[in-house]
């Protein structure tokens, strides 16, 4: 059952509490208390105290212990002062010890029964219900903010308090975007890497700390970093091969823009290997874009190469798909296997040739030599249309198939 809080537990975290069992204080004072009630300890009354003074004194350690209730908010149930309250508290509970077996005092030694009740601060179902926190951050939840949103929105909570919480509710079953980074070691790199008042020597700091799980949570709403892939998507260039995207992380740096890599290494598997993804801070986006298109140097990248030379005009292939195995093949590795020699075809005319053909077929200018991709889900159809054409004529080298 839920304890009484006093406010209005969000009805959403009031379901996701429904079964849970709240514990106020440590495992051993509560299965010390457990046999001393069965043994009836708590029923004789001490000396020299009448009964309803006991049964008063008996009730608040009982609230103490079975409820989130601190010793100000005690008192003022009873009428008296909260170091009353703990005195009655130190109080009754030896007394209570006192009255046990010679066995029961033997198993549950006094000085090793915890009563300070900093079991039940801890407990992540009763931080959630403290100051009736669990309910405000629900409620930023549900409008869409990250962890990190919430963590703006109640900047007066401790970022270690505020954690725990998001860790319990995350338990519980809610969604929370972003959660590890509202952890201590990472907040400070989200706030910093948004701060406009820090040098590039600094961003460069906190670029150089951030581990993989930072970057991978990162990149999902890009408001701290940005890919590079991104930034020069978002730029407008074209690029094919490593070698290329190269040239746009030096100039970056060159450019003396903070630049940031994490290294990715998977160990077993058909995807075993070592990969590295680079990055910059979001609020030097606009800088990069800048410094990136006004470099000469680069000037070449901003042309698509990719073109659609014939079959159904469908949207343009980016170039990382079309270097993707599983999505596109190379139209000249299906000459070779429909017959078509590589000194034949290096010689064809292909534009012409596949003028009619029910496969869209891309070009790629990007190299020295023009390359021709298709879907590779297409191939059989690929395969038909080469087989069914007439013998293809030749021309003199321009455009080659490579």
């Amino acid at each position: 059952m839920l304890p009484e809080t006093g406010t209005t537990i969000h009805p959403k975290l009031q379901e996701a509490l429904i079964g849970v069992k709240f514990s106020f204080v440590d495992p051993t004072t509560r299965e010390w208390l457990k046999e001393a009630i069965s043994a009836g300890a708590h029923l004789k009354e001490p000396n020299g105290l009448n009964i309803s003074t006991w049964i008063r004194d008996r009730n608040i350690l009982g609230v103490a212990l079975l409820s989130h209730a601190n010793n100000i908010q005690i008192g003022d149930i009873y009428g008296i002062g909260r170091d009353r309250v703990r005195r009655i508290i130190n109080e009754t509970s030896f007394t209570i010890w006192q009255n046990c077996s010679e066995g029961i005092r033997e198993k549950f030694p006094y000085g090793e029964i915890p009563f300070d009740r900093s079991y039940g601060n801890q407990n992540p179902e009763n931080m959630l219900l403290q100051d009736n926190l669990g309910s405000r951050i629900v409620g930023f939840l549900e409008n869409g903010l990250t962890a990190l949103g919430v963590r703006s929105e109640l900047s007066d909570v401790s970022p270690q308090r505020l954690y725990k919480n998001l860790r319990s509710l995350r338990k519980l079953g809610f969604e929370v975007p972003g959660l590890d980074m509202t952890k201590a070691e990472n907040l400070s790199i989200s706030v910093g890497l948004q701060d406009t008042n820090l040098s590039d020597e600094q961003i460069q700091s906190l670029l150089d700390s951030v581990k993989l799980r930072f970057y991978q949570a990162m990149i999902k709403s890009k408001e701290i970093i940005v890919p590079v892939r991104d930034l020069l998507k978002q730029a407008g260039f074209y690029y094919r091969t490593d070698w290329d995207a190269d040239l746009f992380y030096q100039a970056i740096k060159k450019a003396g823009i903070p630049f940031g890599s994490v290294k990715n290494t998977i160990h077993k598997g058909p995807q075993a290997r070592i990969r590295f993804y680079h990055f910059i801070a979001s609020l030097h986006l606009r800088r990069a874009i800048d410094s990136l298109a006004s470099n000469p140097d680069l000037k070449r990248f901003l042309e698509n190469h990719i073109k659609h030379c014939a079959g159904p005009e469908v949207p343009l292939p980016t170039t990382t798909k079309l270097q993707n195995p599983k999505e596109f093949g190379r139209c000249g590795r299906v000459f070779q296997e429909c017959g078509i020699s590589h000194q034949h075809y290096s010689k064809m005319n292909i534009d012409e040739f596949f003028q009619g053909c029910p496969v869209p077929v891309f070009r790629y200018d990007g190299s020295q030599q023009a390359t021709y991709f298709y879907p590779i889900s297409q191939k059989k159809a690929l395969i038909g249309f080469i087989t069914a054409s007439p013998k293809p004529r030749t021309f003199s080298p321009g455009m080659k198939e490579k």
